[in-house]
């Protein structure tokens, strides 16, 4: 097997519960209100979803099989100690950085971020279990 290839089971599961993590970690049973709060919109502006989820489903599987990927990497001792740490450090921290940019409160950003690491640990756990 490939380091670049990756369990095609795994990476559908994890895709799936990154998305369904995603459904919850936004909605009101969560962080819905105080997210929209936070970046200055209300849920009527919002509009229609649609397309932001199309391109979050791309995100998600995109992200869960780069995981995938680096798993394999740390697994056959190809990967150096601490890459992975780093780049996963570096993607939250570009995160958080767009969405100062955007002029969002800190708690969203800290909500987008939080999701992001949560989109991040997901699939690793699931490689780690499942490679």
């Amino acid at each position: 097997m490939s380091i670049f290839e990756v369990n095609l089971y795994t990476l559908a599961l994890t895709s799936v519960c990154s998305y369904l993590a995603g459904a919850l970690w936004y909605s009101p049973m969560l962080f819905a209100d105080t997210w929209v709060k936070g970046i200055g919109k209300t849920h009527e502006e919002l509009g229609n979803p649609g397309p932001a989820l199309a391109v979050q489903v791309i995100a998600t599987v995109s992200l869960a099989w780069w995981i995938g990927m680096l798993m394999n990497m740390r697994l056959a001792d190809l990967l150096p100690e601490g890459l992975m740490a780093l780049s996963i450090v570096g993607l939250l921290s570009l995160s958080a950085a767009a969405r100062l940019f955007q002029g969002n409160q800190w708690s969203a950003v800290a909500i987008d971020t939080g999701y992001v690491a949560v989109m991040l640990l997901i699939p690793a756990v699931g490689f780690y279990l499942f490679p």
